[in-house]
């Protein structure tokens, strides 16, 4: 993830955030994944923004981390607008899927996910519509539920590992979770042209992927 958000989301309270979706305060940005030819839209990355009154554009994912009830309620957010918005795009004609991101906090036991199914169908869609990012360091937190993970994967959503390579977990996990999509970690990408470790990194994490059958791609730096 880019550095253009610094620490200010950690200094505000999480009630503020609370009140801003209570509110619908927030709004999303959306970032295109590409086909290698064609210029065709593969799928869109949502990204929930915060025009905060003192701080400015602000990542609310970053803020209210340990509390559950702000996180869930951010996330029931985010999923609402995404299915709004993919209601009128396929009205429109398009047909590529939308990604969100949960974070470590969002696959603990004790969190609170959105109703997939309910969501889905009260727009007449599906899970195939959507996938669903998570990033690798959490395999290596003990409080990662990954029954989560297996959950949000049995309404038919796809499920993608990101930042992979940034941390240590273990192969053998990565190939026993419900997991269709590998991206390798920007930071190691943003290194490959002029350091040869980052370009060998790169290549490894890429043959995992198609070796486990995943569709493995490169995170885009200015993904943000």
């Amino acid at each position: 993830m880019s550095n253009q958000f610094s620490e200010r989301e950690f200094r505000i309270d999480s009630r503020e955030l609370a009140n801003a979706i209570r509110d619908d305060a927030l709004s999303l940005v959306y970032s295109p994944v590409m086909a290698r030819t064609g210029y065709r839209i593969l799928c869109v990355h949502a990204q929930p923004r915060w025009s905060h009154p003192k701080f400015g554009l602000l990542d609310p994912t970053r803020v209210g981390e340990d509390q559950p009830e702000v996180r869930a309620n951010l996330v029931g957010w985010t999923l609402r607008q995404v299915l709004d918005d993919l209601v009128l795009w396929r009205r429109q004609g398009h047909t590529f899927r939308v990604a969100l991101t949960l974070t470590p906090q969002d696959l603990k036991a004790e969190s609170q996910l959105p109703d997939w199914s309910a969501n889905l169908n009260r727009r007449s869609l599906t899970g195939t519509d959507l996938v669903v990012e998570f990033p690798e360091r959490a395999l290596a937190i003990p409080s990662t539920n990954l029954n989560r993970i297996r959950e949000v994967q049995a309404h038919g959503v796809t499920v993608a590992i990101t930042q992979y390579g940034a941390s240590d977990s273990a192969v053998h996990t990565l190939s026993s979770l419900p997991v269709s999509i590998l991206k390798v970690d920007e930071a190691i990408i943003s290194s490959m042209p002029t350091d040869e470790t980052s370009r060998l990194m790169a290549k490894a994490c890429l043959d995992l992927g198609y070796d486990l059958g995943l569709a493995a791609m490169a995170e885009d730096p200015l993904y943000d």
